[in-house]
């Protein structure tokens, strides 16, 4: 819920601000200045005109925290005691060394708060008690620098976070780029492989055609072997190709795909040609047994 809430905040700083400025308003400056005896009015208009820098805080952290020191120094000016609304002060201070430009605004906002702390402790001295001058500055310079010290290490826990987010998107891109790398390597070889098989096999489909052409009429069985290799040469060559080709698109199926269906595959393919709407009928007779490869992807009809 408080991880929610804290990431919510993050995301949207104008309407996070904006309820935290009325969550000051109502829960801490309302009850704290009207339940004074003298000037309720005067210190509610201060403590309201502090709150109203709140919501615009982190969209512009130094002006805003210029306008802080705008109203503390006129309250300064004008009012001999602190207001509620003064704890913005601090919750400015905070954001301009947590959001602002950089460290050197940051120390010198630290800078203007602590001078404004003692400038605070000496013109409120009066009003402070039986608390000592020294007491008082201490109090709102260690609360000063507190605030300081939250907001650097806000700003910290930032660059930290932003660090690691570049560091995780340099290494995605570099895994990408080794991912493609390697794709670009495999398919290099597999066209060297795909150039290798197509070679080999149109050489021997040559030799093997030449062969038969010429011994056909005086050796009519020499020349039916030869285009026998000639036919599984290149159905040996179309499954290696169809396998390549696959693995260059992707297709997962494609290193199980042959040349033309066996025996074993005739239901199959009898179902996909009744899905297409054809007539079609298997008949089996006999035993089943292995056949030879040249014969296994032949199909015949017996009429």
């Amino acid at each position: 819920m408080l991880t929610r809430f804290a990431r919510w905040y993050d995301e949207h700083p104008f309407p996070g601000d904006v309820a935290l400025a009325v969550a000051l308003l109502l829960a801490f400056a309302l009850p704290a200045d009207l339940s004074a005896d003298t000037g309720a009015a005067a210190d509610l208009a201060f403590s309201a005109a502090l709150i109203a820098c709140v919501p615009f805080r982190r969209l512009a952290p130094v002006a805003d925290f210029a306008a802080v020191g705008v109203i503390c120094l006129t309250q300064l000016a004008l009012l001999d005691h602190i207001v509620a609304g003064d704890v913005v002060a601090l919750i400015a201070l905070y954001t301009v060394v947590a959001y602002g430009p950089g460290t050197v605004v940051g120390a010198a906002a630290t800078a203007c708060t602590v001078a404004g702390a003692l400038l605070a402790a000496v013109r409120w001295h009066d009003q402070a008690g039986q608390a000592s001058t020294l007491d008082v500055a201490f109090s709102t310079i260690a609360s000063s620098l507190l605030a300081a010290s939250l907001g650097a290490w806000r700003r910290s826990r930032r660059d930290q976070l932003a660090a690691l987010e570049e560091r995780n998107r340099l290494l995605a891109i570099e895994r990408d780029q080794q991912a493609a790398v390697g794709a670009a390597i495999e398919r290099a070889r597999i066209a060297r492989e795909l150039h290798d098989v197509i070679a080999h096999s149109l050489s021997v489909i040559v030799v093997q055609a030449d062969g038969a052409a010429a011994g056909a009429e005086q050796r009519p069985g020499a020349a039916v072997a030869a285009l026998r290799t000639i036919g599984d040469t290149g159905r040996d060559a179309l499954a290696q190709m169809r396998r390549l080709l696959g693995v260059l698109r992707g297709d997962e199926r494609a290193p199980d795909m042959a040349p033309q269906p066996g025996a074993a595959e005739l239901g199959a393919l009898l179902a996909q040609v009744v899905r297409a709407g054809l007539p079609a009928a298997l008949s089996v007779q006999g035993e089943e047994r292995p056949l030879e490869r040249t014969v296994d992807v032949t199909l015949y009809r017996v009429v």
